[in-house]
């Protein structure tokens, strides 16, 4: 404690941020946990209900409405009857962000969703 009391503004202002990214850091903590739990539970679930089912689709019914597997289940079962096997991305918040994101960049330009960047030139022109 004698930081607080005899430091100067630099060692403050790093307790201070060290402070900000602790309580930062447990929060993700803390939020992934319950996020972890959360499916988790769903899996237990899907091991009870789903399994036991004597048809896909009555396994698919017992599951719940806003359950990832569900989702999982239902695309595979579009999938196998000829239809997309693209999950609706509307169905999970932010999915379609998400998968955006993770593309990595010679997937984008292969897509001809960017261009390639050709060297000399500045970003701003592409």
């Amino acid at each position: 404690m004698d930081i607080i009391h005899k430091g100067n503004p630099v060692s403050l202002g790093v307790l201070a941020l060290l402070g900000i990214m602790s309580v930062g850091s447990w929060y993700i903590f803390f939020v992934k946990y319950l996020e972890q739990s959360r499916i988790l539970g769903q899996a237990r679930s899907v091991e009870r209900r789903f399994w036991s089912s004597g048809t896909l689709n009555e396994g698919i019914d017992k599951l719940p409405k806003n359950s990832m597997f569900r989702l999982i289940a239902e695309s595979g079962v579009r999938a196998s009857q000829g239809g997309t096997s693209r999950p609706d991305q509307n169905a999970i918040p932010g999915a379609s962000v998400r998968m955006k994101s993770s593309l990595p960049d010679t997937c984008r330009i292969k897509c001809g969703r960017r261009k390639p960047r050709t060297p000399g030139r500045r970003a701003s022109n592409i």
